[in-house]
């Protein structure tokens, strides 16, 4: 650090100083991030929450920790998140096909024709576009497109413009008198986006895109609106409204939205 200033760093890079990065993993600190400063908790990564207040090492035999309450805990192993890496396909798969979730996409050793992607969720865009950045043809990728959903622009984020967007939202939650009127002034003002412009969306899940990735993403013609799959058979996949086009023998990835049960729970704890 240049005089309690920050350096600066691209948007990639993050600046961390010695002390302050001591301070935010025994305390609550701040941290540049390169465009604004951020708070800093403590992290453990690599741990067991027990529920006695504590929580464990999955490394270190005997390591724990014993959480001292302020005010609430709030549980987030309640949602019981599952995503498609920690678990088998939930549809019948042909013998044969061979089906990896996204996290085994760089772990690819040999090409294929075509490519099936399923879901389009921020995992399924992803797995999109790391095929078209490792040179894949636009026209040999099939993207099973189960909802289309409102995208948030990336821009509209930022930390250093969150104010001007906020006053941008309220406007827009004044003037509109139904949610259809909401996401077009809201798209109209480049806060939200969409996979096709003639296609309503019906789900809204915060996926984030910058302008330079939906375009990417539009190239994409084969896409199949067809509802969830059902199951995949050897030349073709079957979804809740129909079958998709026969599909050449290749790769298919699973791309699933992540499986959140439930929700969020917090429960009031006296401080110890």
């Amino acid at each position: 650090m240049n005089e309690g200033k920050p350096e600066k760093c691209d948007q990639t890079g993050i600046f961390i100083d010695k002390s302050l990065l001591m301070g935010a993993l025994f305390g609550t600190e701040k941290i540049w991030l390169g465009y604004n400063w951020a708070a800093c908790w403590p992290c453990f990564p690599m741990c067991e929450y027990r529920t006695d207040v504590s929580f464990c090492s999955t490394v270190a035999p005997g390591l724990s920790y014993q959480v001292h309450v302020r005010n609430k805990i709030v549980d987030a192993t309640y949602m019981t998140v599952e995503v498609p890496s920690m678990r088998v396909p939930p549809f019948p798969v042909a013998a044969g096909i061979s089906i990896v979730p996204p996290n085994d996409l760089p772990k690819v050793s040999q090409p294929r024709a075509e490519y099936v992607v399923i879901g389009a969720g921020k995992t399924g865009m992803d797995a999109v576009l790391f095929l078209l950045n490792q040179g894949m043809d636009p026209d040999h990728i099939t993207w099973i497109v189960s909802n289309d959903a409102w995208l948030l622009a990336r821009v509209s984020i930022y930390p250093d413009r969150l104010v001007d967007v906020l006053e941008k939202q309220l406007a827009c939650f004044a003037a509109a008198n139904t949610l259809e009127e909401l996401y077009s002034s809201m798209e109209a003002k480049d806060m939200l986006l969409r996979l096709d412009p003639n296609i309503w969306p019906t789900k809204f899940r915060c996926p984030t895109v910058n302008q330079e990735e939906l375009r990417q993403l539009r190239q994409i013609e084969n896409m199949v609106r067809l509802g969830r799959v059902e199951r995949i058979e050897s030349d073709t996949i079957v979804l809740a409204k129909g079958a998709s086009p026969p599909i050449p023998s290749g790769c298919m990835w699973t791309a699933r939205q992540t499986d959140c049960r439930g929700g969020l729970r917090c429960r009031s704890s006296a401080a110890t």
